[in-house]
């Protein structure tokens, strides 16, 4: 080989251009050496460079689709506390909804019962209707009438009023008085428990004249029964 043929005793015994050369040459060879195994490696460093530039890229793309990922992760946790939140509104809606359900049921089995009552009591006072003139002719004339009397004296006048109503067939109410017609049971009950009137029918037909009366009746009061009502 050229190696083999040429040396640097040889090239010192040779013109110095040769050795010159020779100098040349030994380094051009070990530099080819060198590149030999410097190439590989620099291709190597040069593919392991290009594929860390792509491993970056991928990377990178990688962390966008994570961030996309988290967000979209962040964006479906508030959506589920919203639906979470509305869940538990609607329960309590529903919840609400069942105790009104329950409350308008009990509402209208009362009111059908009261709509029971209220049938009969427009029946009763359809009834009324028709003993109107009688029921007013009675309950007047004791107004206008009966007040000086006692209470025996006042029954034997409805009596006989009631007498001639159906003399001249006028429709009246079944057991007509006065305190059926102008009395209210809770008014009346106000006046004895509260004034202190007497609860005998005297005293009560006395507080209804009294109380549908237009002018200052004379009252005589020896018990001061009226002066405390």
């Amino acid at each position: 080989s050229v190696t083999e043929q040429l040396s640097e005793e040889k090239g010192q015994h040779g013109f110095s251009a040769v050795n010159a050369l020779f100098f040349w040459v030994s380094a051009m060879m070990s530099l080819s050496n060198v590149e030999k195994i410097a190439k590989p490696l620099r291709d190597k460093a040069k593919g392991l460079n290009e594929q860390k530039i792509e491993a970056r890229k991928t990377l990178e793309v990688k962390r966008l689709q994570l961030k996309e990922v988290v967000d979209k992760i962040a964006s479906l946790e508030a959506g589920k506390k919203k639906l979470i939140e509305q869940e538990g509104d609607l329960k309590k809606q529903i919840n609400e909804c069942k105790k009104q359900l329950e409350n308008a049921s009990k509402l209208v089995k009362g009111l059908e019962s009261e709509r029971t009552r209220w049938g009969e009591e427009v029946a009763k006072q359809k009834e009324k209707s028709n003993y109107l003139v009688g029921d007013c002719l009675v309950a007047a004339g004791m107004l206008a009438y009966s007040g000086p009397f006692t209470s025996d004296y006042r029954q034997k006048l409805e009596t006989l009023w009631v007498k001639y109503l159906d003399d001249f067939k006028i429709l009246h109410s079944p057991n007509l008085c006065m305190r059926n017609v102008l009395g209210n049971q809770a008014v009346i009950m106000e006046w004895v428990n509260k004034f202190s009137l007497p609860n005998d029918n005297l005293s009560v037909e006395n507080g209804i004249i009294l109380e549908n009366l237009r002018r200052w009746p004379l009252i005589i009061d020896p018990q001061n029964q009226a002066s405390i009502y």
